[in-house]
């Protein structure tokens, strides 16, 4: 999805207080239009080791499969555009907040079904 803040595109982000699959499935819905379900963990990631941009608190950062189930993207005041994309046509990241390598454990997960995420 692309964002307002920067016009680049990140993964869908998430806020505190729900369970991490509850919540995943929230701002999907409210970020990108879709329903879904999670599938399994892709990565548990510290954000200081694997992040451009540091940030004063530790932040865990879960990477998640899902499977869309239906829904239709509108923009939003988040959210500007929203598309699906292969490995090798990327759009610009917000690599602050989402890498490259990140996105290809992503791709690595979809087609791996014996897939172990790597755990910081």
């Amino acid at each position: 999805m692309r964002t307002t803040a920067a016009g680049r595109s990140q993964a869908v982000g998430a806020t505190c207080c729900k369970s991490v699959a509850r919540n995943a499935v929230k701002e999907v819905r409210e970020e990108a239009g879709l329903d879904c379900e999670v599938e399994r963990l892709v990565a548990l990631h510290d954000w200081n080791r694997r992040n451009a941009r540091a940030s004063a608190w530790n932040v865990l950062k879960v990477i998640l499969l899902c499977r869309p189930l239906g829904g239709a993207f509108h923009a939003n005041i988040e959210t500007t555009g929203s598309g699906w994309f292969t490995a090798d046509a990327l759009p610009p990241l917000a690599v602050e907040k989402n890498t490259p390598e990140q996105i290809a454990l992503c791709f690595a997960a979809h087609a791996d079904p014996n897939w172990r995420p790597p755990i910081d």
